[in-house]
């Protein structure tokens, strides 16, 4: 997961907490379950292949979810 956040925020501004957060929860809605996320120190290892089709479908479906909330408490818990 930490891997996929590190992609959504390339390039991005460091100076908006906020955005990025809420961009980041978009991109994983977006894109996590078809990611295929590499493991640095190990090309041979697909980290994205340890989570089930279902797993990512989730972790995507609550990304959604959250980005939609309007209050923080809401989308961070």
């Amino acid at each position: 997961l930490e891997l996929a956040v590190i992609e959504a925020l390339k390039g991005r501004s460091t100076s908006d907490l906020a955005a990025n957060v809420l961009h980041t929860l978009r991109y994983l809605g977006a894109n996590f379950p078809t990611m295929r996320i590499i493991d640095p120190a190990n090309s041979n290892n697909i980290i994205s292949a340890d989570y089930s089709v279902s797993e990512k479908a989730a972790i995507a479906q609550q990304a959604n979810s959250s980005a939609g909330q309007t209050q923080w408490g809401s989308i961070l818990w």
